[in-house]
C-alpha cells in the first residue's frame, strides 16, 4: 500500500506505525466479533494521515483524533473519540466524512485529553500540518 503523502502520529501515537495504530483501534473499539470484523474491513480501505491520542490513568479523561483517507476514493474521514472510564473506546468507531477545506478552516478543532501536557503544541502541530496538506 504505497502512500503519496506524509503522515503524522503524535502524543500517545508518536512511537507507533500505521499498522500498530490500526491494531489498537481493532482491539479497543470493538464489542464483539461482528463489530471487530466490520472495523477491520473499513480499516483495510483506509490510510492514516493524522493520529493523535492522549491516554489518562486507567484510560479516564482520554481522547483521540484520527484522520483517514480512503485509498480508492481519496475521501477524508475524521474519527473523534473519548473515554468515560467504564466503557473505554468501545462502540466509538464512527467515521465522519470531512473535507480538506473544513479541516483547514477555523471551524475545525479536536479535543486533547486531560493528561496531554503538550495540548497547545499538539494542536498547533496538527493545524500546521493540515495547512500544508495536499491530497
Amino acid at each position: 500500500m504505497k502512500k503519496e503523502f506524509k503522515s503524522i502520529y503524535i502524543e500517545g501515537f508518536n512511537k507507533y506505525n500505521e499498522e500498530e495504530i490500526k491494531d489498537e483501534i481493532i482491539t479497543y473499539f470493538s464489542y464483539n466479533d461482528e463489530e471487530l470484523n466490520n472495523i477491520k474491513e473499513q480499516l483495510e480501505k483506509l490510510n492514516i494521515i493524522i493520529a493523535y491520542e492522549s491516554i489518562g490513568y486507567n484510560m479516564c479523561d482520554s481522547s483521540g483524533f484520527i484522520l483517514f483517507k480512503n485509498i480508492a476514493t481519496k475521501e477524508l474521514f475524521e474519527l473523534h473519540y473519548g473515554c468515560d472510564c467504564n466503557e473505554g473506546f468501545l462502540g466509538q468507531f464512527e467515521l465522519e466524512i470531512t473535507s480538506l477545506e473544513y479541516l483547514k478552516s477555523d471551524k475545525f478543532n479536536f479535543y486533547c485529553g486531560g493528561y496531554d501536557s503538550n495540548k497547545t503544541e499538539n494542536q498547533k502541530i496538527v493545524k500546521e500540518f493540515l495547512k500544508n496538506l495536499l491530497i
